[in-house]
């Protein structure tokens, strides 16, 4: 892969962590991702899809500059992971364990 890789991802930044949603199943209690988290997710993994080709499997360092739309107060590691999983989730790494 050629380094360094830029790209912008249009959308207001949401985090997995807020808004979280339970719901019961036959094996419990299960938690998922707010619906707005999700739509943020598939709408940057399209951009993700247009703008990056290959999987990285060494370690990067990953730069992240987020714009909100409102002032509301976001944990910012709870964006960083949100953006981490994205990537994974988006094949651009193949894990964010490091």
């Amino acid at each position: 892969m050629n380094f360094p890789i830029k790209t912008t991802w249009l959308g207001d930044p949401r985090t997995k962590k807020n808004s979280m949603r339970v719901y019961r199943s036959n094996q419990g209690f299960n938690v998922l991702p707010s619906k707005q988290f999700l739509d943020y997710q598939e709408k940057c993994i399209i951009q993700i899809n247009k703008s990056i080709k290959t999987q990285c499997e060494e370690k990067v360092n990953v730069q992240c500059v987020y714009y909100l739309k409102t002032k509301r107060i976001v944990d910012l590691v709870n964006l960083l992971q949100a953006t981490s999983d994205i990537l994974v989730k988006g094949d651009v790494l193949k894990d964010d364990n490091s």
